[in-house]
């Protein structure tokens, strides 16, 4: 692989493919998720929170590697108010993830072979969910207009 075009194409594969996986186990969180659940359901709820993070730091560390061996150069991102506006939606998608992580952890501790959620926690969760959902869908739009130049 001496031609640097099968290193970028692979890294850009590689991002894209951790950006789906990532979004595919967020959309089964949101369908798995119910007011009550038996505990094989839990257990995968949980599985599927793993695998959105392992891929959310793929897509992060394939994005930088992106950046530093294939990009328009660090003066490019650096000064670019959407790179900003990127990175500023993946931490808020981040920080609003950790809440139904934690939920997630506990409901695995309960006793009992069924788990009930509160109707209040499973609204708020739930909400978080979908709001992690609408931050993602900003992400390719951000992508989409530093790719055509906007922010410079």
């Amino acid at each position: 692989m001496d031609n640097p075009i099968w290193g970028q194409a692979a890294l850009a594969y590689f991002h894209f493919l951790s950006i789906l996986v990532l979004t595919s186990a967020l959309i089964g969180e949101k369908l798995l998720y119910k007011r009550t659940m038996d505990r094989a359901d839990v257990k995968r709820l949980q599985r599927l929170d793993i695998f959105y993070f392992v891929f959310a730091m793929t897509a992060a560390a394939s994005g930088i590697g992106r950046i530093i061996y294939f990009g328009k150069g660090w003066d490019f991102y650096i000064q670019n108010p959407i790179f900003w506006a990127k990175m500023v939606t993946y931490i808020l998608v981040a920080a609003v993830s950790i809440p139904p992580t934690i939920h997630f952890i506990q409901l695995g501790k309960q006793p009992g072979n069924t788990v009930n959620v509160p109707e209040a926690d499973f609204r708020r969760i739930s909400r978080m969910i979908q709001v992690e959902h609408i931050l993602l869908g900003l992400m390719p739009l951000w992508a989409v207009l530093m790719a055509r130049g906007m922010g410079r």
